[in-house]
């Protein structure tokens, strides 16, 4: 898990990914299902680093899946992996799937107390709503996530929110706004 871990950290999503499947192999995935979901995680990742977006997202519902059986639709790990499950649609452009797994994500990440996780469903929600037509939804959800970032002082995710305010007003033809 550390070594893959740090290959993608170097920038080494084949290495990444490969790292994972051994990792993978070594594991009784349905008797070990919480490593084994963060496996699949990092796996995801690396599927989308290398540019497979399809081979992430059914990556990442197979983990979901994974944990509601071994949990139920509760936990911190389920709401993690839904959080990256919508967030994989968006970027992949499936925004009507991304909307209604985000929603999912949301309601788990409040449940289970994660305000980081919290900040980033709503921040795809935000986006993908936007992109489906419920423009004042999207921006009021995009807006959330911006100040639950400026709250926790977390750049990355402060930046990663402006940025997907600012695309999702680009988009509508708000450019002025955007900038």
């Amino acid at each position: 898990m550390r070594a893959g871990q740090a290959a993608g950290a170097l920038g080494y999503p084949n290495r990444q990914l490969a790292l994972y499947e051994s990792a993978l192999d070594e594991l009784d995935i349905e008797s070990d299902p919480h490593p084994a979901s963060k496996l699949l995680e990092g796996l995801a990742r690396a599927l989308r680093s290398l540019n497979r977006p399809e081979s992430s997202i059914a990556t990442l519902e197979r983990a979901v899946e994974l944990m509601e059986a071994a949990d139920g639709a509760h936990g911190e790990a389920h709401a993690r992996l839904l959080a990256g499950l919508a967030r994989g649609r968006m970027l992949d452009g499936r925004f009507s799937d991304s909307a209604e797994t985000a929603r999912q994500a949301l309601d788990a990440t409040i449940k289970a107390g994660m305000r980081w996780a919290e900040c980033h469903a709503r921040n795809t929600l935000g986006f993908s709503l936007a992109m489906i037509g419920e423009v004042d939804e999207g921006a009021e959800q995009l807006r959330e996530a911006i100040r639950i970032a400026g709250e926790g002082d977390d750049l990355p995710d402060l930046s990663d929110a402006y940025v997907n305010y600012s695309d999702m007003l680009h988009v509508l033809g708000r450019s002025d706004e955007a900038r």
